[in-house]
């Protein structure tokens, strides 16, 4: 009797023990999340707004309405999370009584109104088999096409690669879309690095290894980030010289961290540092369909606003 009754209170006082730490860890928690929203600054805000992303919908409204009027950033990541809220709890009607950003409220009660699919536009598919049409518009067009016919597949995997930015992205996205790995199996050992650096793409496209070493360092330098999964390596070297973002090597970030660079592709659009801003459209409908589907209009601030929010909802 004894005995248990030594059992019984070594087992209270563990509990008692792990309770104890669970409740300061929750109070050093909530220290921490209350210290960084009432901070002056944005970093701490943000930072503070990440920490309660997983809250209820009520819990986020006490917390966050104080910062919707402040710092615009912080305003914006503020709407952002209680939309993405409100949507997964079913309650989005209750937004119109936050100040919340006018773009962000915008943008989630069109995507809260019963959505048609955009159909695409036939004229799309002839200008994409025209030989008399500039390569780079072809390849455009093709990605605004469910199937084209193997003649002008043919043609699109032997035009000129290169888009006007020298990048060869649109080509890249255009040959994933409507040729196969065995389409281009011989160009891993092409004299034109344009070919192998297509190759590459592919490849992780498919989440295949790129089994050779290529003597080009761009080429390498793509193959690396794909073959290692290194999207660090990618963000660091996505810029070009003049600020403006490198398209290739871009999407060789997108392939390997999908989630990470879907946020840049957003925030670098709105930014306008894309030397072609068809560029940023096209590889968001190649790597969300289910969201751009919807997504018409030719106000591109718009467009962007509401990709932006439906990947919140698509999140949620």
């Amino acid at each position: 009797m004894k005995h248990a009754s030594l059992a019984s209170l070594a087992i209270t006082i563990i509990v008692a023990t792990m309770c104890g730490a669970w409740l300061s860890h929750k109070s050093v928690t909530e220290d921490d999340i209350q210290r960084l929203l009432s901070s002056s600054s944005t970093i701490d805000q943000l930072a503070g707004i990440e920490k309660i992303k997983d809250e209820p919908f009520k819990s986020l409204v006490q917390r966050l309405t104080p910062l919707l009027e402040g710092d615009q950033s912080v305003s914006k990541r503020a709407s952002q999370l209680l939309v993405k809220s409100s949507f997964r709890e079913h309650c989005v009607d209750t937004l119109s009584q936050l100040p919340i950003d006018a773009d962000v409220y915008k943008s989630a009660l069109w995507w809260n109104a019963k959505k048609t699919e955009v159909v695409n536009n036939p004229h799309d598919c002839t200008v994409a088999c025209d030989t008399n049409v500039n390569p780079w518009l072809r390849r455009l067009a093709s990605l605004h096409c469910d199937s084209i016919d193997p003649a002008c597949t043919e043609a699109i995997l032997t035009m000129p690669l290169r888009d006007r930015d020298a990048s060869v992205l649109l080509a890249a996205l255009s040959i994933y879309k409507h040729a196969s790995l065995e389409d281009i199996d011989t160009w891993k050992d092409s004299v034109d690095s344009d070919k192998r650096k297509i190759y590459c793409f592919l490849h992780g496209f498919h989440k295949k290894q790129i089994g050779y070493v290529d003597s080009d360092p761009q080429v390498l330098h793509i193959a690396n980030i794909i073959n290692t999964q290194n999207a660090q390596l990618a963000w660091r070297s996505m810029h070009s010289g003049n600020g403006i973002i490198n398209p290739d090597i871009f999407l060789a970030g997108l392939i390997v961290d999908k989630d990470s660079f879907l946020q840049i592709l957003i925030e670098s659009s709105q930014e306008n540092v894309w030397q072609h801003p068809e560029h940023p459209i096209e590889l968001a409908r190649t790597f969300m369909p289910n969201i751009t589907k919807f997504l018409s209009t030719e106000d591109r601030a718009k467009w962007w606003d509401l990709f932006a929010c439906g990947l919140l909802i698509e999140e949620r």
